[in-house]
């Protein structure tokens, strides 16, 4: 550290001469910063050395107890919301069931007399034209490695859309490919020597192009592991859908599709990728839903590499046998899809998500003797450096998505499996969003980045970093800011979470506080935060970003939902609670009309809806008569075509939770 030295000095200066009277400084012409001290015995440096030293590892210390905390945040929330939606899906799919048995006219149902091949080949939207005025890209198929990059070109530019055309057949191209593939496809590297595999990549398609150009379009040469979850939450689900169903049929062989939890219609429902379908491709929307849904049917479940390496979206459990998938229907398969790996010993129910198992590394040893297997690679869950290893190196975690929770929570990555032995090589990245929605990608063709990289390595190296500069300029500011920044928008989920809980947690309290004081201690109200959340959470640690202490250390629990809402006052009235009932509910209200919806049109018939409600009244202390029921459908149809919209459903309850909150306010008075 320069114990020793007499002069610490910041300047740039040329010339500076030291004079002998006293440890002057004359400089030449310029006048600049210079800090000169006397000279410091080296016993004083060294213990100044470790107090800045101690300081800093306090520091340090203090944000990995931030990031930990805030991690815990977000994987909580987002697995509350799966198993919310699981749950709800559960409960809707046993009453719709229950109204397909019987209509209010007593009429049986009708078969279908088509099989499912022949109704895709009969879709009328196969018989649209592509347009003369069209300006979009035009697409040949059978697609060839040029189509591709024409794909490429056309999300990446965010020029014309893509006609719907190429959409339907993309997909209805992809499901005669799918179709004859094993629920566990076996994938060699012996000519390759070399193999990719891609995590979850939820709709982010700059991490996929990122991906492309570090590392080449699938080939040959370049085989590619797709694990799954390339749809919801990015806003970019269905250029990544389709982008890599057209890597697909561009090179069958070479790339491998492996189906994730939310490659699934009843999480799109929650997680935004219907909405993304219906706002790009309004009047065909139910149709691609239906080619997207067939899509997800047929999609392999896992990936078996060199008979070495099992690549699968979620994970295993004890009683998962290889060798029966390929005689299961994928659709009853879901421990592949939602299961977690964890420390502990042993295989149970995944309470956490609702959904698959969690296993211990006992379960991951011995399936792993049993299937003579190096490894398991998976993905579903979230990774700060993109990939994480567990069991003993047997369990590898790669996630691709960058960026998932906030700008700078975490990095995305692949792995390459390299050589016979099949040796992993990360490559890690953090994509960035240009302002005005363009892929912040060079325009280097991918192709041009190939060839280049088949001639020298060397100037791929240049071009893959030509690439990642927009996103590698700011990386120094974002590592600065991304404590505070990460923190504060997990606290900000973390409350709507709370607002949506507050009448649970309230009851809790004043359970707690029996003389009714208003007051509990910090360790009763950590217990009514976790039971009325359900959310395990280091309470105690977030407690002094929530609620302060009073004098005797006790909690005002009430503090905690008096939130500053600074725009809530234009509102007027009790239209702010109204906006908060609508907000705090709206994933779970788009959530039931997209499952009443069964045909993804947008619209719900009055009768679909009345006899759904019907079904759900038979749950209420005092069942409501069919008339009832068909009036009140009626009524919840706004402009009177006979359906129900979403804004229509929306709008219905904001007016009918408006009406409660004033008449709780009249019964106040």
């Amino acid at each position: 550290m320069g114990c020793n030295a007499s002069l610490v000095r910041c300047t740039d200066a040329d010339t500076i001469r030291k004079s002998t009277s006293g440890g002057q400084f004359r400089l030449d012409q310029r006048r600049l910063s210079i800090y000169w001290t006397e000279w410091v015995p080296p016993e004083t440096a060294f213990r100044a050395a470790l107090l800045i030293q101690r300081w800093y590892r306090r520091y340090r210390a203090k944000l990995e107890i931030k990031r930990r905390y805030t991690w815990s945040i977000f994987q909580s929330l987002e697995y509350s919301g799966e198993n919310d939606q699981l749950r709800l899906y559960e409960f809707f799919n046993a009453l719709l069931g229950h109204a397909a048995e019987f209509k209010s006219d007593n009429k049986p149902k009708v078969k279908q007399d088509l099989t499912r091949r022949e109704s895709l080949s009969c879709l009328e939207i196969l018989k649209i034209p592509v347009e003369n005025s069209y300006c979009g890209v035009r697409l040949t198929f059978p697609l060839k490695v040029g189509d591709l990059e024409l794909l490429i070109d056309c999300f990446k530019g965010k020029r014309e859309k893509l006609h719907v055309y190429y959409v339907a057949r993309i997909l209805t191209d992809a499901v005669d490919i799918l179709r004859h593939q094993s629920s566990v496809r076996a994938a060699s590297t012996a000519f390759s020597r070399q193999i990719t595999i891609v995590g979850d990549l939820h709709g982010q398609l700059e991490d996929l192009l990122v991906i492309f150009y570090k590392n080449g379009l699938p080939g040959n040469d370049n085989p590619y592991v797709f694990n799954g979850d390339y749809v919801d939450r990015g806003r970019n689900s269905l250029e990544v859908f389709l982008l890599l169903l057209a890597c697909l049929l561009v090179s069958p062989e070479n790339v491998f599709l492996n189906r994730g939890n939310h490659e699934d219609l009843i999480m799109n429902a929650r997680y935004g990728f219907i909405k993304e379908v219906h706002s790009k491709f309004k009047p065909h929307a139910s149709t691609l839903l239906h080619l997207i849904e067939e899509v997800y049917r047929f999609l392999p479940l896992a990936t078996l590499i060199d008979k070495k390496i099992l690549v699968a979206h979620g994970g295993i459990s004890e009683g998962l046998d290889l060798n029966l998938l390929t005689r299961t229907k994928r659709s009853k398969v879901v421990d592949l899809t939602w299961s977690d790996p964890v420390k502990s010993e042993g295989c149970k129910p995944n309470e956490l998500r609702g959904g698959g198992m969690i296993f211990g590394p006992d379960i991951t040893r011995t399936f792993c003797q049993k299937y003579q297997l190096q490894m398991i690679i998976r993905s579903h869950e979230c990774k700060i450096e993109g990939y994480e290893y567990m069991h003993s190196h047997k369990i590898l975690t790669i996630f691709s998505a960058s960026n998932y929770y906030e700008r700078g929570s975490n990095k995305g990555a692949y792995v390459r499996l390299l050589g016979p032995d099949l040796v992993p090589y990360f490559t890690q990245y953090t994509t960035q969003p240009s302002p005005r929605g363009r892929v912040p990608i060079r325009d280097t063709p991918i192709l041009e980045v190939q060839r280049a990289k088949q001639r020298s390595s060397h100037s791929v190296d240049f071009i893959v970093e030509a690439t990642c500069t927009h996103s590698c300029q700011s990386e120094q500011h974002v590592a600065i800011r991304f404590p505070i920044q990460v923190e504060s928008s997990a606290m900000k989920e973390l409350r709507e979470k709370i607002q949506n809980s507050a009448e649970q947690i309230l009851d809790l309290c004043q359970q707690y506080d029996i003389d009714r004081t208003g007051y509990i201690s910090p360790r009763d109200w950590c217990q009514a935060m976790e039971k009325g959340t359900s959310l395990c959470l280091p309470w105690r640690m977030l407690r002094p970003s929530l609620v302060p202490l009073n004098t005797q250390g006790l909690i005002d629990y009430s503090a905690l939902f008096v939130l500053e809402q600074p725009e809530r006052g234009q509102l007027g009235g009790d239209k702010g609670g109204v906006v908060d009932a609508l907000y705090r509910n709206k994933s779970s209200l788009e959530a039931i009309f997209h499952i009443m919806d069964a045909d993804h049109s947008g619209t719900v018939s009055i009768d679909e809806f009345s006899t759904t409600c019907e079904l759900l009244s038979q749950y209420l202390p005092s069942p409501i008569p069919p008339s009832t029921m068909l009036e009140l459908a009626r009524s919840i149809d706004l402009n009177k075509d006979g359906f129900i919209t979403l804004h229509e459903f929306l709008e219905t309850f904001r007016l009918v939770d408006q009406a409660i909150s004033r008449t709780k306010m009249a019964e106040s008075l």
